[in-house]
């Protein structure tokens, strides 16, 4: 019972500061704070991945090799599963998250 209650505690507050952490997007948002308010949802805070969205980090991930018009392309249009992002942030948001994300990639 103890436990339960400190791990319903421990998530609780897990989502209090997420949600605080989550500030509005303007202009000057870097890559990482775009993908942590448009992304790290779907992808995992650490773009590890989660079902059914893939892990966009590290050498091993499915996007690795492929260019950065295709990350532009896909957070643009959507793709599949992903939806559009097209509407919702500017070309040069989308720019910097497409560059974000293949830094963290290490290419």
């Amino acid at each position: 019972m103890l436990k339960t209650l400190r791990y319903t505690v421990v998530l609780v507050l897990f989502a209090v500061v997420s949600a605080a952490c989550t500030e509005p997007l303007t202009a000057e948002s870097t890559g990482p704070e775009i993908f942590t308010h448009s992304c790290a949802r779907c992808h995992g805070a650490a773009l590890q991945g989660r079902r059914p969205a893939p892990q966009l980090a590290g050498s091993d991930a499915p996007s690795v090799d492929l260019p950065k018009q295709y990350f532009l392309d896909t957070i643009t249009q959507g793709n599949n599963r992903m939806p559009s992002f097209g509407s919702q942030l500017t070309n040069e948001q989308i720019n910097r998250l497409a560059d974000y994300i293949i830094e963290q990639q290490d290419r």
